[in-house]
Parts: structure tokens; C-alpha cells; sequence
């Protein structure tokens, strides 16, 4: 008999350790289950932090192109302008000496404005070259934070994915 109530208390004993593992592996899963949906959540505002982030990158690279655009449209003007006024100095240039009353003193007041408006032209086209390489500097950069954004966002997703699929599991 005493053997009998042995076996029974032994039975017993691994029941009873099994359910108390069962229950503590319950809990753990539970444990983990809860710490996965808050990085979910965490990923999720994360996600949304970073697309509207993303959205004012797109504003700024859009503005920034436009800015750029801008500046090279008045840099090819400039161009234009400069041509028009080294083609006035050439028309001057060979003009004869006495045309209708006129000076034509190579430093004449026309001769003159003519000289400074193509150097103010110059100077003009090289500050927007300036200007729109420093605009071309900034695209890149925006660009490659927009990059970097979306890559933080998809990693993102990715991470949130994992811990729905690790939950249902």
C-alpha cells in the first residue's frame, strides 16, 4: 500500500509541477505578448512621426526645386542680357568714327555703361552660379534625410510585423 500512495504522491507531484510550469509559461507568454504590443505601439507612433516628417521633406525638396529652378532661369536671363550687351559693344566697336553728330570716343558716357552693365551682369550670373550650387547642396541633403526617414519608417514596419506575427504565433 505504502508503495501505491507513493506512486499516486509522485503522480501528484509531476501533475502539480506541470501545471505550475504550464501556468508560469502562461504568464511569461502573457509577459511577452503585452511587452510586443507596446513596441508595436511604439513602433506605430514612430511610423507616423516619420511620415509626416517624410511629407514636410517632399514640401521642402518641392520649394527648394522651385527655388532652384528659379535661380537658374535668371542665370540663363543674365546670359541673355550679357549677350545683348557684348553685341552692342561689338556694333560699337565698328561704327565709324562720326555717325550722326556722335562721339565715338572708345570711353564715351554709352561706351561706359555698357562696360559696367556687362561686368555687373557677370558678376551677377557668378553669384547665382553660387546660389544654385548651394541650392544643388541642399536638394542632396533633404533628399537624403526624406531617405533616411523612409528607411527608419520601413525598418519600422518591419520591426511591428515581426512582433504580429511572433503574437498570433
Amino acid at each position: 500500500r505504502s508503495v501505491l500512495r507513493s506512486a499516486l504522491d509522485a503522480e501528484a507531484t509531476v501533475a502539480a509541477n506541470k501545471e505550475q510550469t504550464a501556468q508560469a509559461a502562461k504568464q511569461e507568454r502573457e509577459r511577452l505578448t503585452g511587452t510586443a504590443q507596446l513596441r508595436i505601439q511604439e513602433h506605430l507612433r514612430a511610423i507616423k512621426v516619420d511620415e509626416d516628417r517624410i511629407v514636410g521633406s517632399d514640401d521642402a525638396i518641392k520649394q527648394a526645386h522651385s527655388c532652384l529652378r528659379s535661380v537658374q532661369h535668371t542665370r540663363y536671363a543674365f546670359f541673355a542680357s550679357s549677350q545683348v550687351c557684348e553685341r552692342r559693344l561689338e556694333l560699337r566697336a565698328d561704327r565709324p568714327p562720326k555717325a550722326h553728330g556722335r562721339s565715338q570716343a572708345p570711353d564715351d558716357a554709352p561706351q561706359e555703361a555698357l562696360r559696367a552693365q556687362q561686368q555687373a551682369l557677370a558678376a551677377s550670373r557668378r553669384a547665382l552660379l553660387v546660389f544654385e550650387e548651394k541650392a544643388k547642396l541642399l536638394l542632396r541633403d533633404l533628399e537624403g534625410v526624406r531617405g533616411h526617414l523612409a528607411r527608419d519608417a520601413a525598418q519600422r514596419r518591419l520591426a511591428a510585423e515581426a512582433d504580429r506575427a511572433w503574437i498570433i504565433s
